[in-house]
C-alpha cells in the first residue's frame, strides 16, 4: 500500500497522493515549468493556486495542498447560481492579472493532451490554466476560491481561456448533457453574468462567440483523435464523450447568435444568419463575425450621426475659395 491519501479526481493523471499539507504528484516533462509559472504567481501575490515545493526523494513533484471542496459531475444545484459564476470570473481575472508579463524559461516544456503532445506552443497574451473543468475548481463557503491542476498551462489569450470557463460552468453544452440543475439555464444570460464580471472589453466580447463555437470543434477532433493515442482518453470517449462532444458542438453553433448579441446588446436578428451551420458554406462565402457586425453598426451609426450634425455657416467669399470659383460681385 503507497504511503498518504491517494487524492482521486475526475482528470487523467494517476498516483496522486495527499502527505500532511503537500499533495505528491508524479514529475512529467513538463512540471518544472509549471513550478516555475506557480512560483510566479506566489511572488505576484496570487493566493489561489498551489504553492510549488519542488521535488521530493522520490521524485514526485510536490505541492502545497489546497483546502476546499471540489464538486463532482453532474454539478450539485449550489453551483448553479448567479454568484458562482461572478466569484469564479474574479478569480480567474485575478490570475490573469498576476500571469501578465512572465516570460516563461527558455527551456520551457508544456502539456497537453495526446492529441497535442510534442507541438509547439504558440506565442500569446500570457501563461494560464486552460482547463476550467469542475474537478479543477476550489469552493470554500459557496464560492470558486482557488484553482488546481495546472497541467494544461501554457501561452495562450485571455478570450481563449474565458471560453474555457464558459465551455464547463455556462455551460456550453446541449441540454441533454448538462446537470439538472442546469438543464434550463439561460446561457446567453449567464455569459453575460460572466463578463460583466470579469471586465470583458468589447473587442473581448466580439471575439468570444467565435471562438467558442471554433473550439468546441477543436475539442471534439482533439477527444476523438486523443483517444485513438492513449487508453484513458479511449475510456474516456467511449463512456460518453463521442456523443456529447457532436452535440455541444451543435448547440454551440445554434446558440452563438443569441449568446453574441446578449454580450453586445445589439437585437438578435443582426447575428440571425452569421453563424448557423452550413449557411455560409453552401452559399460559398465566409461567415461574417461579431466583430465585424458591430464595426459595420459603428460605421452605419457614425454616418448618420454626421448627416444630422449642423453645419457650420460660412460667408460666400469662404465656400468660393473652397471650391475654386471666384465670388460674383454684386452689381451697383
Amino acid at each position: 500500500m503507497s504511503e498518504g491519501e491517494p487524492l482521486i479526481g475526475e482528470g487523467v493523471t494517476q498516483g496522486i497522493v495527499r502527505i500532511g499539507d503537500t499533495v505528491r504528484r508524479p514529475l512529467r516533462p513538463f512540471s518544472l515549468t509549471v513550478q516555475a509559472y506557480l512560483a510566479h504567481l506566489r511572488d505576484a501575490g496570487f493566493t489561489g493556486a498551489p504553492v510549488p515545493l519542488g521535488v521530493d526523494e522520490q521524485g514526485r513533484e510536490v505541492l502545497s495542498f489546497v483546502p476546499g471542496d471540489v464538486p463532482r459531475n453532474p454539478l450539485p444545484p449550489e453551483t448553479a447560481g448567479d454568484d458562482v459564476l461572478v466569484a469564479l470570473a474574479r478569480l480567474i481575472r485575478a490570475l490573469h492579472e498576476a500571469s501578465a508579463g512572465w516570460v516563461p524559461p527558455p527551456d520551457a516544456v508544456w502539456g497537453g493532451t495526446p492529441a497535442y503532445e510534442g507541438r509547439i506552443a504558440r506565442q500569446g497574451e500570457l501563461v494560464t490554466h486552460r482547463d476550467y473543468c469542475p474537478g479543477n475548481v476550489v469552493f470554500r463557503a459557496g464560492l470558486p476560491v482557488a484553482l488546481i491542476d495546472f497541467d494544461l498551462a501554457m501561452p495562450t489569450t485571455r478570450v481563449y481561456d474565458i471560453a474555457n470557463a464558459l465551455w464547463y460552468w455556462a455551460p456550453f453544452r446541449d441540454p441533454r448533457d448538462r446537470a439538472a440543475a442546469f438543464v434550463d439555464a439561460d446561457i446567453p444570460h449567464r455569459v453575460a453574468v460572466f463578463a460583466d464580471a470579469y471586465g470583458m472589453t468589447e473587442q473581448q466580447r466580439a471575439e468570444l462567440v467565435p471562438l467558442a463555437v471554433d473550439i468546441a470543434h477543436r475539442y471534439h477532433e482533439d477527444s476523438r483523435l486523443s483517444a485513438e493515442l492513449d487508453p484513458v482518453y479511449r475510456k474516456l470517449w467511449e463512456d460518453g464523450a463521442k456523443d456529447r462532444l457532436p452535440r455541444a458542438e451543435a448547440w454551440v453553433r445554434a446558440a452563438a447568435p443569441a449568446i453574441a448579441a446578449r454580450l453586445s446588446g445589439l437585437p438578435s436578428a443582426l447575428y440571425g444568419r452569421r453563424f448557423t451551420a452550413g449557411d455560409a458554406a453552401r452559399r460559398g462565402c465566409r461567415r461574417s463575425s461579431p466583430a465585424a457586425v458591430l464595426n459595420q453598426r459603428r460605421a452605419v451609426r457614425a454616418r448618420r450621426a454626421r448627416r444630422r450634425r449642423p453645419q457650420p455657416r460660412r460667408c460666400q467669399r469662404q465656400l468660393h475659395r473652397k471650391s475654386g470659383a471666384r465670388p460674383r460681385t454684386p452689381s451697383r
